[in-house]
């Protein structure tokens, strides 16, 4: 999988970008937080709004009005981040496939899900990624010291 740091958003040439977020960590922080400060804030209203809590098997397609090059922005729900497995993040990523692909959409940008304290949930969920989709993404997205990590 091709990796990219957070701070090339802008200059992405993918369709659509999947985020995922957790039920528990806010604000927001690595793909997730930092996609919604080039929203102006678009995502923390929603979940301000509780239009979207972040649950496991929760989704919502977000409209891309900045100068990102994107047309679309999935979020996918994880739920609590204590709860998270390898099981879970199986069934997330399953799910988010399986929307991405009958949502039509050819070329997609993944963002990592971030921790607060260390990587671990992350890389597992970059591995899941390579393991279960392969072709299918463009490019993963993580914040700077998550992308050491995995390369």
């Amino acid at each position: 999988l091709k990796s990219a740091d957070l701070n090339g958003l802008d200059e992405l040439q993918s369709e659509s970008i999947a985020l995922f977020c957790w039920s528990d960590v806010r604000p927001l922080s690595g793909a997730a937080g930092f996609l919604d400060w080039r929203l102006c804030g678009a995502l923390s209203r929603t979940l301000l709004n509780e239009q979207f809590c972040g649950e496991l098997g929760e989704s919502m397609l977000m409209p891309v009005h900045s100068r990102l090059c994107v047309r679309r922005v999935f979020v996918f729900g994880l739920g609590p981040s204590k709860d998270c497995s390898q099981a879970v993040v199986k069934e997330a990523c399953a799910n988010t496939l399986g929307a991405l692909t009958k949502a039509g959409v050819q070329s997609v940008c993944v963002g990592l899900p971030s921790q607060r304290r260390g990587f671990s949930k992350s890389i597992e969920f970059h591995r899941i990624l390579a393991d279960g989709w392969g072709e299918a993404i463009d490019v993963v997205l993580a914040e700077p010291a998550l992308l050491k990590e995995l390369l």
